[in-house]
């Protein structure tokens, strides 16, 4: 009986193994094609910035400009110093938009904190806002989204769109290109985290800009008090 009971785990074991073994690049494609949860050309609103490059403030306003959205949101994040933030008034400068179709949020220390910093400017955004376009990195589109629909509820609508990848990072096979799997597990880490700390435990404050790899260590802002003024001087005109 022992014999046979030792014979059928290891059938049993070689089977598990062999469907895993099938199964699992597909898996991870998946995986990948979640975490990437964005449109090729989405359509909406206002087009919302996740602080973070000037690639993603570059795809912020293509979207504008080809007629995708009707207005754009941009926040500062805490750690973004004078040199990074004139970059990016630079950038909004060369396009010449119109200055009533442009927004400027508060200082942002996190993905949920952009959410909930958007939130509070939505009451002197003058225009329908019913559909927003996340704009940010390939791998970071779903914790945005999630971030997103968990502050704002029903009310608006949420998609996402990817700045311009790297053949690499633009891979399904992302786990065979270190850039990729150093982003997928990031964002797996942090998207485990959000969905316990901010869904499951219903927590609406914030830890710190680092979520999970300096949740007892605190953040102080090594940026400035108010982005707006130096990238978006305009809107102060």
């Amino acid at each position: 009986m022992k014999k046979k009971f030792v014979k059928i785990s290891f059938f049993a074991f070689l089977g598990f193994v062999s469907i895993a073994l099938v199964t699992w690049k597909p898996l991870a494609i998946s995986y990948g094609k979640w975490l990437a949860a964005g449109e090729e050309n989405p359509k909406g609103d206002l087009s919302v910035l996740l602080s973070g490059s000037n690639e993603r403030l570059e795809t912020l306003i293509d979207l504008y400009n080809q007629g995708n959205v009707k207005g754009i949101y941009y926040a500062g994040g805490i750690d973004e110093k004078v040199p990074v933030l004139e970059g990016y008034r630079d950038i909004f400068a060369k396009y010449n938009l119109p200055s009533d179709r442009l927004y400027c949020g508060d200082l942002v220390e996190s993905t949920f904190d952009e959410a909930q910093t958007f939130q509070r400017k939505l009451k002197d955004i003058k225009q329908p806002v019913n559909k927003i376009i996340l704009v940010s990195d390939r791998y970071h589109l779903r914790r945005g989204v999630w971030s997103f629909e968990k502050v704002l509820g029903k009310d608006i609508e949420v998609t996402a769109y990817s700045t311009p990848s790297s053949p690499e990072i633009d891979d399904p096979h992302w786990w065979k290109h270190e850039p990729a799997r150093k982003q997928v597990i990031s964002e797996t880490k942090k998207m485990a985290f959000y969905k316990l700390y901010y869904g499951l435990l219903g927590k609406g404050d914030l830890i710190t800009h680092g979520d999970v790899n300096k949740i007892t260590k605190g953040k102080i802002s090594k940026g400035v008090e108010d982005p707006c003024q130096i990238v978006l001087p305009q809107l102060n005109n």
